[in-house]
């Protein structure tokens, strides 16, 4: 898992341009049957990666934001 917010943002940057291109590289080569299979199964880890990612990156920015308003209060 990523150690900062930079790290966080280069996670989901990636992972959207991997849930659009996946696809399209699968079915690059065609539409039988087992590529398509292939390209659902892959846009379904994919979606799934990207929630997490998601997650971690609103989770960081609340942390950054609590933290920030913590030292203001200081």
């Amino acid at each position: 898992m990523p150690a900062g917010l930079i790290e966080s943002w280069w996670n989901v940057t990636v992972g959207a341009a991997l849930m659009i291109g996946l696809p399209i590289i699968v079915l690059s080569g065609g539409f039988d049957a087992a590529r398509i299979a292939f390209a659902l199964f892959g846009l379904a880890i994919m979606v799934a990666l990207e929630l997490v990612f998601l997650r971690k990156l609103v989770q960081r920015i609340v942390g950054r934001r609590a933290l920030r308003a913590e030292r203001d209060d200081d």
